[in-house]
């Protein structure tokens, strides 16, 4: 798993793939902090991390669109399918480092955190508590995001279903909040990845929605490897 993880690791940062991400999300990151902290003086750290768990949205499909559908394009997945290597190492170990991207794309926030902490003050606990839940959205997108990709062919359309798969979900979001029939309500609300970060922007560790965030991005792993397993039994034949 480890080795997959460095080589998927040194693709993303021997191509302009991880730069051209890590540099979208830090320059829409510093303009949100400057619009919602900087220029007004707010220490209000809940609303710019509310307002940055947009960006996993739009950008985790970069993050994910290549790492199957990359291989399918260039009929290297059967290598990975053959080998002794078993499937689920060799995908979670991909997994595992679009995630390590996503988890450096959110360290880089620690740099307005810092600027607040200068001239402000922030409590560690619900910083903490913040960022957890940021995190862990953005796992459970990116997750998701694998899961979309492993169906498709390419990357281009990866992306492309990736994306719509995340706007879906937004979708649903804002569906929970125009819907008057509860049953309907509390059933979008319960599957969206946005309801369940709202508890850690108010500095409630949640444990219902930390464990919420690990089940979803398990299911979505599990299926990605489901989706592999089914290929490589199906090309057999």
């Amino acid at each position: 798993m480890r080795a997959v993880w460095k080589r998927e690791m040194q693709g993303y940062f021997y191509t302009p793939l991880g730069y051209v991400y890590l540099l979208v999300f830090i320059l829409t990151a510093t303009l949100v902090f400057f619009a919602g902290n900087l220029y007004p003086r707010s220490s209000d750290l809940a609303g710019y991390y509310a307002m940055l768990s947009y960006l996993w949205m739009l950008l985790t499909p970069l993050l994910v669109m290549r790492l199957i559908a990359g291989e399918r394009r260039q009929m290297t997945d059967q290598l990975l399918i053959t080998s002794p290597t078993p499937i689920w190492v060799w995908v979670t170990g991909k997994f595992l480092s679009a995630v390590t991207v996503l988890v450096i794309a959110a360290s880089l926030t620690l740099i307005h955190i810092a600027i607040v902490a200068i001239w402000g003050r922030v409590y560690a606990g619900e910083f903490v508590t913040v960022m957890l839940g940021f995190l862990l959205q953005g796992m459970a997108f990116t997750a998701l995001d694998f899961f979309v990709a492993s169906l498709c062919r390419s990357p281009t359309t990866a992306f492309m279903l990736s994306l719509g798969a995340n706007l879906l979900m937004w979708l649903a979001d804002l569906l929970a909040d125009a819907v008057s029939v509860p049953v309907i309500r509390m059933l979008l609300a319960r599957i969206s990845l946005y309801e369940r970060f709202q508890p850690f922007l108010t500095g409630q560790l949640s444990v219902a929605n930390v464990l919420y965030f690990l089940a979803f991005s398990l299911l979505c792993l599990v299926l990605s490897i489901r989706v592999v397993e089914a290929r490589r039994w199906s090309e057999r034949a």
